[in-house]
């Protein structure tokens, strides 16, 4: 009965800890993906002044639309942020495609939003994902503006061929990464 209850990895790696006095090493599972953030631009100083009830409508209709336009493109919502997303996709090319309907669905819903994508390998953690890719594409989020999806110089290589264009944003220091980063911004058609 011990390895039907919901916890009993917890118990067991207790009890290994224990018995080894060392910690429980886990298998990491890595996997490629596109990886992207979002954010509804000027949350902070709009959920105040709109209060919580205009507020609360306004981020469940975020995250229907988010939710809906993901799954749409065969991606995870790996989890909200509060006033975004995680996602991830298998596909860059797909990536790009959910989030220009997102931003055109919640633009037009009153919700303006930026996101920033990078694609790279990625540790798979349960339902969570982490690792240098994922820190990555929160930065490339949060250096765009209102309504801008920004990629990263290898996210546009791997778009060689497709239908996107992208133009030049700019070289960015990226908080917690060396160096320059060279960003372009998604041109809409």
């Amino acid at each position: 009965m011990f390895w039907l209850a919901d916890n009993w990895k917890e118990v067991t790696d207790a009890h290994i800890r224990f018995m080894k006095d060392a910690d429980v090493k886990a298998p990491v599972e890595r996997s490629f993906a596109a990886v992207v953030f979002t954010d509804i631009v000027e949350s902070t100083r709009t959920s105040p002044a709109s209060g919580d009830s205009e507020w609360r409508t306004k981020l469940d209709a975020h995250d229907r639309i988010t939710r809906q336009v993901v799954h749409r493109h065969q991606g995870v919502v790996v989890k909200h942020t509060g006033d975004g997303i995680l996602a991830t996709f298998k596909m860059p090319s797909q990536a790009i495609e959910a989030i220009v309907e997102m931003r055109d669905e919640l633009t037009a819903s009153g919700i303006p939003i930026r996101a920033g994508i990078h694609a790279g390998e990625i540790e798979i953690r349960g339902e969570d994902v982490s690792g240098a890719v994922v820190n990555l594409a929160a930065r490339v989020e949060q250096a765009a503006d209102e309504g801008d999806i920004y990629v990263t110089k290898s996210l546009r290589d791997q778009l060689l061929g497709s239908a996107q264009r992208f133009e030049w944003a700019g070289d960015h220091t990226l908080k917690g990464f060396d160096g320059v980063w060279e960003l372009h911004r998604l041109v809409a058609d």
